[in-house]
């Protein structure tokens, strides 16, 4: 099949050659110009007014990446040689470069029944409040909690936010890694929003950084389940 851009509708589309045509939108709403293949098999999308580059399977799984400098209009996208995308920033006449994430080697998933693992906004405690500032870095250990052992090598869960100050994301990593170039979740001011996610561990522990300018932000993460 054939995939392109419906930059007016914040969608892509598909069809077939017989002619059937279907749509999915983006989890954002804005344009999207640039559209191409990457060598991990996702499509790459450029999300000119979000400031974000798009990652979306072709079972319509979508990652949101976004860019360091502010209102920079990522246009056009390509696959390079080396396995990173490289963009065009037509507000800034930068090209911009992004890394897809490394897979998690494979394992065997564990289900859970649904809990609660971290809800900040609870009393504050390891699992509870305060909330999570702008620029900073929250450490999470989960292991023990919910069913989760210490084996385990990532949790599947559904990560939440809502009540936020300001626009921003939050980026969950492995206690033992550096900040990835990954957002887990994006939103704009005053939103509830929600992200079903694989999350990797170090150890049972996992970070989650809230890129915010400024503000609080609450977070949510229910787990239904752990690889290993």
């Amino acid at each position: 099949a054939l995939w392109f851009d419906e930059s007016n509708q914040s969608k892509i589309g598909r069809i077939t050659t017989s002619g059937t045509v279907t749509e999915r939108a983006l989890p954002t709403t804005t344009r999207n110009f640039g559209l191409t293949v990457g060598a991990d098999g996702a499509f790459w999308i450029t999300e000119f007014d979000a400031n974000r580059i798009g990652r979306m399977t072709a079972a319509g799984t979508f990652t949101e990446y976004s860019i360091g400098t502010v209102d920079s209009g990522p246009f056009q996208i390509a696959a390079g040689p080396d396995g990173a995308l490289w963009f065009t920033e037509f507000k800034e006449n930068t090209v911009g470069r992004v890394v897809p994430p490394a897979p998690i080697p494979p394992a065997r998933l564990f289900t859970v029944t649904p809990c609660r693992i971290i809800d900040t906004r609870n009393a504050s405690g390891p699992f509870g409040g305060p909330a999570l500032s702008a620029g900073t870095d929250r450490f999470f250990n989960l292991s023990g909690q919910c069913s989760v052992p210490a084996s385990a090598r990532a949790i599947v869960a559904n990560f939440t936010i809502t009540q936020p100050s300001a626009v921003g994301h939050l980026t969950a990593y492995p206690a033992d890694a550096g900040l990835p170039i990954t957002s887990t979740i994006n939103y704009g001011a005053g939103q509830t929003r929600a992200n079903n996610a694989t999350l990797p561990l170090a150890s049972g522990a996992i970070l989650i950084h809230c890129g915010q300018g400024a503000g609080t932000v609450q977070v949510i993460l229910d787990v239904t389940g752990y690889l290993q």
